[in-house]
């Protein structure tokens, strides 16, 4: 895969190292303190109350949800560099494997779109795009 479809290729594989290393780091920020009473006893039950199906705090949930999301994107843009850097030349293989991504990230999208906040969902939309024209490019003749 060469030219302008390689571009927008490695435009989905760095949205998605971006998108993994920006949400890891308001992981690692931790929860924004409470504004009043009320987010603060729901922040208590969150962190205090252990799901007996589960046995696990909703708190203990989320944040493994969101690990799973960081892992998620950096693997997929890990993966794509890798791709590009051995086998260029596959151009077959770069849009079989850039096909797949612009699926899965337009599921991630959707997903997005009706349960997280602007800035996921705008670098969900930045990766998705990048391997969907990948994707799409004409291959050379």
């Amino acid at each position: 895969m060469r030219g302008a479809a390689a571009a927008f290729y490695r435009t989905g594989a760095i949205a998605c190292l971006l998108t993994a290393a920006a949400h890891t780091a308001g992981h690692l920020q931790g929860p924004k303190p409470p504004a009043n009473d009320t987010e603060a006893e729901l922040a208590r039950l969150m962190a205090s109350y252990v799901h007996p199906e589960v046995g696990r705090t909703a708190f203990e949930l989320l944040g493994g949800f969101s690990w799973i999301f960081s892992l998620y994107f950096l693997t997929l843009g890990a993966t794509a560099l890798l791709l590009l850097r051995l086998r260029r030349d596959d151009g077959v293989l770069l849009r079989a494997y850039a096909t797949a991504q612009a699926a899965s990230l337009g599921l991630v999208l959707a997903v997005s779109l009706a349960f997280f906040f602007l800035i996921p969902t705008a670098c969900t939309a930045v990766a998705a795009a990048g391997f969907a024209v990948a994707a799409a490019w004409p291959p050379p003749a």
